[in-house]
């Protein structure tokens, strides 16, 4: 009978052991986390160059440009006369005479001149002048091929006398140029050729290269100056100067 009853009691403990461990496990089981997968990310195949677009950025400078220059004109100086009258282009001819020279009795020059006068009142051209002598009983050549030729420079100014006058300057290409004179006389009978430079050492002792005249269309007039004394005698005799002023 006690030996049953142990078997009941063991039986009973058993039982009620493995009933308190089931109930244990079922717990246990409640109070372990719930673990969400979180997917992974996609792996990029090697050798696959994924394009990086780079938006440059532009500095903008914005520059403000001054209007183009214009071509204002600069108004000349007061005149006391009316330029328009004057303005345009001008002839003057000038016709040089060397009298009483030893071995020549009259060396000419005539040279044209062609000058312009700018609404300012300034005169630029140039003048060229050819040669000739005479000689009684005698035949000269020239035998010189380039002409004696001057620029001209000046400007206008107004005269004691109310007209408008041109104050001008020759100023010669070569002031050194001579010309050459082949002389045939018959009495006494003799050839020759002779080297002289006159017009211009003529022209310097006279007016020292500079004129002035009137800028009148119609004008003339005869001037006559020594040369013995203001060339220290290299030349001899008298210059003669025509000159005529025409449009």
């Amino acid at each position: 009978m006690s030996i049953r009853r142990s078997k009941v009691a063991v039986t009973c403990v058993w039982l009620v052991g493995s009933l308190l461990l089931a109930a244990c496990t079922g717990e246990r089981r409640q109070l372990q986390p719930t673990f969400t997968p979180i997917p992974s990310a996609t792996a990029v195949p090697r050798g696959t160059n994924t394009p990086v677009v780079i938006v440059p950025t532009v500095n903008v400078i914005i520059v403000t440009l001054p209007p183009p220059a214009t071509n204002t004109p600069v108004p000349s100086a007061t005149v006391p006369y009316d330029m328009l009258r004057y303005n345009g282009d001008w002839v003057v001819s000038l016709r040089v005479s060397i009298l009483g020279h030893p071995r020549f009795n009259d060396v000419r020059y005539s040279g044209v001149g062609r000058l312009n006068v700018t609404p300012q009142g300034a005169v630029t051209g140039s003048i060229s002048f050819a040669t000739r002598a005479v000689q009684p009983l005698c035949t000269i050549a020239i035998r010189s091929s380039k002409q004696l030729g001057a620029t001209i420079s000046g400007k206008l100014g107004l005269g004691e006398d109310g007209r408008v006058y041109a104050f001008i300057t020759l100023r010669p290409d070569d002031l050194m140029q001579a010309t050459q004179f082949e002389m045939l006389c018959d009495k006494p009978v003799y050839e020759t050729i002779r080297t002289e430079n006159m017009l211009w050492p003529a022209l310097q002792a006279a007016r020292d290269l500079k004129l002035v005249f009137p800028i009148e269309s119609g004008y003339t007039d005869t001037s006559l100056a020594d040369l013995t004394g203001p060339t220290g005698g290299l030349l001899n005799g008298t210059v003669k100067i025509q000159t005529e002023v025409s449009r």
